[in-house]
Parts: structure tokens; sequence; C-alpha cells
């Protein structure tokens, strides 16, 4: 792991970082999202995906939709500068075991919530709701 910040990637858009998106998450030993408000953003599971030597560490805004899923991410307030510091000082030198435990816990929940997994609790959520309505 790298001992000083140097970020691959300043700001993320358009459609550069779609092509380019596992080769930088390969790249990076940390991925930080400090979105301040989104429904679901995706660049977390394409680096949880991506890092298939199961090493990494992933940082999330606590404001993100995604950031209630992988268990083992640092959840951040990127609205406090203090904290933020201070994870990511701990990002960087989390021991490679714990590092590797984390992301084998988080691919294992990106493989089992895949999208056929998402379809198909939208769909029980559906009949559920529908149930309920007719029977009322």
């Amino acid at each position: 792991m790298v001992t000083a910040i140097e970020p691959l990637v300043r700001s993320v858009g358009g459609t550069w970082i779609a092509h380019c998106s596992g080769s930088a998450c390969r790249l990076a030993d940390v991925l930080l999202v400090t979105s301040l408000h989104d429904g679901m953003n995706l660049m977390a599971k394409e680096f949880v995906s991506a890092r298939t030597d199961g090493d990494g560490v992933l940082m999330l805004s606590q404001y993100t939709g995604s950031g209630r899923e992988p268990v083992d991410a640092l959840l951040v307030n990127p609205y406090d500068i203090d904290q933020l510091t201070d994870a990511m000082a701990a990002a960087l030198t989390l021991p490679e075991p714990e590092r590797r435990h984390r992301m084998e816990r988080m691919r294992a929940q990106v493989a089992k919530n895949d999208v056929y997994h998402w379809g198909r609790t939208i769909f029980e959520e559906l009949e559920r709701t529908v149930s309920r309505e007719v029977a009322s």
C-alpha cells in the first residue's frame, strides 16, 4: 500500500470512468466515495468487483445509497474533515489481514446481491404490496 495520498482520479464523470473503472479500481489501494447525496452509487460495487486480488479498502460517505450495503466499508461523514482524515489514515494503515477479510466479505455480498437478486426482491415486494391491497 502507498504511504501518501495520491489521487488517481480527481473527478469521476462522463464516459471515461466507464471504460477505465476496472483498471483504476485495481490500481487503487483505497476508494473514497464522498457523495453528499445519491440513491445508489455503483462505483463502490465496481471497486469491490474489480478487486480480484482480495485486497483494498472501500470508504463510503454515510450519505450514499450504497453506504448501507457493504457492511465492511469504512463509513465517513464528508462534512467532518477531522473524521474524514482520521478514516483515511486508518484506511491506508489497515493491516493486510483485516483488509483482506473485509474485502472477502464485501465480494461475497456483491456476488450474492447481483442484478437477479435485485430484480427478484423488487417483484417479491410488489407481490406482497398487491396482496395487502387486495386483502384490505
